[in-house]
């Protein structure tokens, strides 16, 4: 693999084909698009890959790419079967495509502020004119997204080979010549970018609870739990009976119990986990959730050089028991 490439089994601390189903899996639902049939194909920072609630990875501010963009299932069906007025439709999406590209989210509400007529305006226009040039009417359709990528006529407008997704566009940008200010719904919240650096150190299914409780945020803006059961009965619903992988957790069990942290198995350990890390924050007996949460390197006070090697032999045998042996005696 090269090294700029991604390395997704040691970002989930899986072994390389239990990362592998993972990456399949977000494909699979739609979270993650793709031309690319295995993780390790994606360079790092590159724009060959579109992630829902993402902003495009490399794309200056105010500007624009030619990539996909997802709409959510529902919404998209809900549109392509009401709305017969075909100029309608390309207005909708010319409007999604802008929410994508600025914010990574088509599910949040926005509003438009513009010193001029709309219709007049020229990167919505742009836009507007560009809908045509994506495959709106055959998207890409995943359990929850319906992916809206390049069309031919896209690579003949940037004179490049037609190719998967026709991706060799998704690279091609322009700066926006426009008036418009857009406006997102301050009541609306996105999942914090750094529970992504959280997944490597979190046991069980903490990352999951988390990511649970962020977008229940995002959806219906419930920031706090006026009581601990309130918070309590959201993590009962996602507790597991079955490890997933066992040693995976062994590995993490270590790292708890060096930082003095309780491995967890019930509800309360979720909850007092969540607290030590400060995920979920109590003032004056209310619980809520930090959107400022910290580096792990800022919680985690103690990551043993020894924990890490044996993570590296971890990801390579997929076994707890070959980790404890140096590379030469595997």
């Amino acid at each position: 693999m090269n090294n700029n490439n991604l390395n997704l089994s040691e970002h989930l601390l899986l072994p390389m084909e239990l990362a592998e189903e993972s990456f399949l899996s977000l494909k699979k639902i739609g979270l993650l698009f793709t031309h690319c049939e295995e993780s390790g194909k994606i360079e790092i920072g590159s724009r060959d890959v579109r992630i829902a609630g993402v902003r495009p990875q490399g794309l200056p501010e105010n500007h624009i790419s030619f990539g996909p963009f997802p709409i959510p299932i529902n919404y998209y069906k809900h549109i392509r079967q009401n709305i017969k007025n075909h100029s309608m439709i390309k207005v909708i999406l010319a409007f999604k495509k802008f929410q994508y590209e600025l914010s990574g989210d088509t599910n949040q509400e926005f509003s438009i502020e513009t010193k001029s007529e709309l219709e007049s305006d020229p990167s919505f226009l742009r836009m507007y004119d560009l809908i045509d040039f994506f495959e709106y009417k055959t998207p890409f359709f995943t359990e929850l997204f319906a992916w809206i990528y390049p069309s031919n006529k896209m690579t003949k407008l940037f004179g490049v080979k037609k190719s998967k997704y026709n991706h060799l566009c998704w690279s091609q940008y322009e700066r926006m010549k426009s008036n418009l200010v857009f406006k997102f719904n301050e009541t609306t919240f996105t999942t914090p970018k750094i529970l992504d650096e959280w997944i490597k150190y979190l046991p069980a299914e903490s990352y999951k609870i988390a990511l649970k409780m962020f977008r229940q945020a995002a959806s219906n803006t419930t920031l706090i739990y006026e009581t601990d059961e309130e918070c309590l009965k959201v993590i009962e619903g996602e507790i597991s009976d079955k490890i997933e992988n066992a040693d995976r957790e062994l590995i993490l069990n270590e790292l708890c119990s060096v930082n003095n942290i309780p491995y967890p198995h019930t509800s309360d350990d979720y909850l007092d986990l969540f607290l030590r890390i400060k995920i979920l924050v109590r003032k004056d007996g209310i619980l809520s959730l930090n959107f400022d949460i910290k580096h792990p390197n800022d919680i985690l006070k103690n990551i043993p050089k020894d924990w890490e090697k044996r993570v590296s032999r971890y990801l390579i045998t997929g076994n707890t028991v070959y980790s404890h042996l140096d590379v030469n005696e595997i």
